[in-house]
């Protein structure tokens, strides 16, 4: 029974961690021109309504008999909320953190169908009405989830969409979360100390237990914070190689977010490998976006990288998203739809010549 368990275990891994990677050639292969991909988010933005509506049914009314039924069950560590006597929405998925990134991703994409892009005719992909009904829904489910942190998604998406279009906006962008970043490191300590002070402000906003106070309550975050004190801050957790995997944040440094847990595991040589790699990335999927000809097709692009980083910085700031489904999912949908529209301009057609009938390979001018 133990070896199953490890066996699951170990399979259920390696489709988090790197499996959905593979829709990164699949998706150009399947959809290559900017009407099935946007049909593709069409889809995703409607589909996931009865997700996000349920949601925020499950915040008002609580859970029913065969949630609290899966909860006692142990397959899920949301049991945590039957004992904190409070309500994360989660909906039909795993988590209310998988809920709330992947209702803030479809809040951003409701808004981009509606006003940003249009069909061939002309038209908005998503009637405009039916747009904002799609962000309010999706951001009430985000907000139902009580998950705070992907609330950053949205600001990011969206101006990340209009920088990415301009190599200029694109480094003013970067430029400014990478000093923003680097500030909150550098004064996790003193936030930690005034933590207390302004989570009491926030909580005086609603009574003892409301909704709202649980909404504005930014006690949460000490753990972050925390990690970012002790370790980042810290020249003493500082190693080239780190401390082993037994290092999990519970032994001589605390800490509760992926940065932290490379440099204390893995080392700081790893952990500049890690952010090289990422630089590298994002500047090889930036290229693939403005070499492409059309300039609908590449705000799209910028949309998609927009959204992928988002759910990166997401996870960088409040603990590893990457590997929750179905998370990893939409960022893997998101970079390969750059890749879609790249690969297979538009504007370049191959000829093809007639069944039996071979392409002449010499223009014609060059015949006497």
């Amino acid at each position: 029974m133990s070896s199953g368990a490890g066996l699951n275990g170990v399979l259920q891994s390696i489709a988090n961690n790197g499996l959905y990677s593979l829709l990164l050639f699949v998706v150009p292969l399947l959809m290559g021109d900017k009407a099935s991909l946007i049909a593709l988010w069409k889809c995703l933005v409607l589909t996931w309504l009865p997700v996000s509506i349920y949601g925020v049914f499950q915040q008002v009314n609580g859970f029913a008999d065969f949630e609290i039924e899966y909860l006692l069950s142990g397959l899920s560590i949301e049991i945590k909320q039957l004992y904190t006597n409070e309500v994360r929405a989660f909906s039909t998925l795993n988590s209310p953190t998988a809920l709330s990134i992947v209702d803030a991703v479809l809040a951003v994409s409701s808004l981009l169908l509606g006003f940003m892009y249009r069909g061939k005719n002309g038209q908005p992909v998503i009637a405009r009405t039916l747009a904002l009904f799609c962000f309010f829904a999706h951001t009430a489910g985000l907000i139902a989830s009580t998950g705070r942190s992907s609330l950053l998604i949205l600001p990011t998406a969206l101006i990340g969409t209009w920088c990415f279009a301009s190599h200029g906006r694109t480094k003013v962008f970067y430029t400014t979360v990478a000093a923003s970043f680097l500030l909150l490191v550098a004064s996790s300590g003193w936030l930690i100390n005034h933590l207390e002070e302004m989570n009491e402000r926030a909580l005086s906003l609603g009574a003892p237990g409301a909704f709202i106070s649980r909404m504005v309550m930014v006690g949460t975050y000490w753990d972050r914070l925390t990690g970012f004190s002790n370790v980042l801050m810290n020249p003493k957790a500082w190693s080239l190689f780190g401390y082993g995997k037994a290092e999990d944040g519970t032994g001589m440094y605390y800490y509760h977010d992926p940065i932290s847990e490379i440099l204390m595991r893995y080392g700081a040589v790893t952990l500049v490998i890690v952010i090289g790699v990422v630089v590298f990335m994002l500047n090889w999927f930036h290229k693939q976006a403005w070499q492409i000809e059309s300039k609908p097709d590449r705000q799209f692009a910028s949309a998609m990288i927009a959204l992928a980083f988002s759910i990166m910085l997401v996870s960088a700031v409040s603990g590893s998203v990457m590997t929750v489904f179905p998370v990893n999912v939409f960022f893997w949908l998101a970079c390969a739809a750059v890749l879609g529209l790249s690969k297979r301009p538009t504007s370049v057609r191959p000829s093809v010549a007639p069944q039996g009938y071979p392409q002449q390979p010499f223009p014609h001018s060059i015949l006497p």
